[in-house]
């Protein structure tokens, strides 16, 4: 990660907790909750969740539960999980949840250590961490990036539905070797980028990754 970025995402850490609204969404940000308001690739990912139908949907690494709760008020009759390992998150979620009326399951779970192989999602959302990090904060560590990223998308094997598509981002700053892309058509997954953007900051991506040929497809979303 770049050593300004750091320097910021350090900054924000001093100023939580604090309120941000976002999309309708009033947000308490608690201390050490990654800051939703702090990355555009998340801000683009929720634009595109807005779009999609499910039945049951997994939000892992929910953090603050925003996209959690961009999920659920756009699938009112659905079923929405918000997972987290850090404590922080979970109950943050929750009180985010409360704050803005919405009802959501909300487990604290290392990736899926604490859920059970027979729950079945058709859709799961991963706005994993980027990068691998010696000094962690915001629940990111060293096993950031490309080791989560692989280890997520082998155990999300036992829990996707059929036909289920999982969701994730990918900035250029993070760089290529902790792009989603390669490491799920190296196990065999079919993904189908359906966003591309660029700004100031550079590329930002997301991904649809599902179970099948191993093959890429280009979008002109």
């Amino acid at each position: 990660m770049k050593r300004g970025r750091i320097i910021v995402l350090r900054e924000r850490f001093n100023q939580q907790p604090y309120i941000v609204e976002i999309d309708g969404f009033k947000l308490k940000i608690d201390k050490g909750v990654f800051p939703p308001d702090f990355g555009l690739t998340t801000r683009y990912l929720a634009q595109f969740l807005k779009n999609l139908k499910f039945k049951k949907a997994l939000d892992m690494g929910c953090g603050s539960g925003y996209l959690s709760l961009v999920l659920k008020k756009n699938n009112k009759d659905s079923q929405v999980w918000a997972v987290d390992m850090e404590e922080s998150a979970t109950r943050c979620t929750e009180e985010n949840a409360k704050l803005n009326k919405l009802s959501i399951k909300i487990v604290k779970s290392d990736l899926f250590s604490q859920i059970k192989k027979d729950n079945k999602f058709d859709l799961m959302v991963f706005n994993q961490p980027y990068y691998p990090l010696k000094k962690p904060i915001f629940g990111c560590k060293e096993d950031g990036g490309k080791k989560i990223i692989s280890i997520f998308l082998e155990k999300s094997k036992n829990y996707l539905s059929n036909g289920g598509v999982i969701i994730m981002p990918y900035s250029d700053i993070s760089g290529e070797i902790n792009n989603p892309l390669p490491i799920a058509k190296q196990m065999g997954y079919y993904v189908k980028t359906k966003i591309t953007k660029n700004d100031d900051t550079g590329a930002h991506y997301i991904y649809e990754i599902k179970h099948g040929t191993i093959k890429t497809r280009q979008s002109n979303t």
